[in-house]
């Protein structure tokens, strides 16, 4: 799942790579990716095999990527939302 980093007001936070370092000694680590714009990261979740309950644990998981990546990124001074195309950003962003 991508994600942005945007700052109070909206707008893209270049700081994917600050944010790494708040999570380096956490247990999702291995699981964020940095994309090339410096706003994107990655959240990866694991292989699960769709049988049971396969949608809700691979929910489950998401929202604790996201939950630990959240307070990582208040810790910086910003924010992840989940959005395709940030429509705050503009060419001085590129």
């Amino acid at each position: 799942m991508e994600m942005c980093l945007v700052d109070a007001d909206g707008a893209p936070a270049s700081v994917n790579e600050q944010l790494l370092l708040q999570l380096q000694d956490t247990e999702i680590f291995s699981q964020i990716t940095l994309e090339l714009a410096q706003f994107n990261i990655e959240l990866n979740g694991s292989v699960f095999k769709l049988t049971g309950n396969a949608l809700r644990n691979m929910q489950q998981e998401l929202q604790q990527l996201y939950r630990v990546c959240q307070q990582a990124a208040e810790a910086i001074g910003c924010n992840i939302v989940m959005i395709g195309s940030l429509p705050s950003l503009q060419e001085q962003h590129r």
